[in-house]
C-alpha cells in the first residue's frame, strides 16, 4: 500500500488494522492525487481497503485530517527553519538550506 503499514494486532490496544497516522497519511495522499474537495472519506477508506466505519474509528472528519496534516507540515517547516538559522552557514547556503527544508 505505498508506504502505509498495517499494525500487528498484538502491538497495540483497540481494533487491529491501521493506525491513526496511517489513516492520515493515506488521506493526504488522496488529497494530493484527487484534490481535497474531490476526496471523500469513502475514497480514503477504499484506498486503505477498509470500511468507512473502520476509518471513523480513527478520525472524525476530513476537516480534522486537513487540520492535523497542516499543523504537522508547519511544525516540520518551523523546525527546518530553526535548524538552518542555528547552523553557521554562508548567506547563500542559508538560503539554499531554507528552500530545501521548505520543500
Amino acid at each position: 500500500m505505498g508506504g502505509v503499514t498495517t499494525v500487528n494486532p498484538t502491538s497495540q490496544r483497540g481494533r487491529p488494522g491501521y493506525s491513526r497516522d496511517d489513516v492520515i497519511r493515506a488521506a493526504v495522499r488522496a488529497f494530493n492525487s484527487r484534490g481535497y474537495d474531490a476526496t471523500s472519506m469513502g475514497h480514503v477508506a477504499q484506498d486503505l481497503g477498509i470500511s468507512k466505519s473502520a476509518l471513523y474509528h480513527h478520525i472524525t472528519s476530513k476537516e480534522e485530517i486537513l487540520e492535523e496534516s497542516v499543523a504537522y507540515a508547519l511544525s516540520n517547516l518551523e523546525q527546518a527553519f530553526r535548524d538552518v538559522v542555528a547552523a553557521d552557514l554562508t548567506p547563500g547556503e542559508t538560503i539554499r538550506q531554507l528552500i530545501y527544508g521548505s520543500v
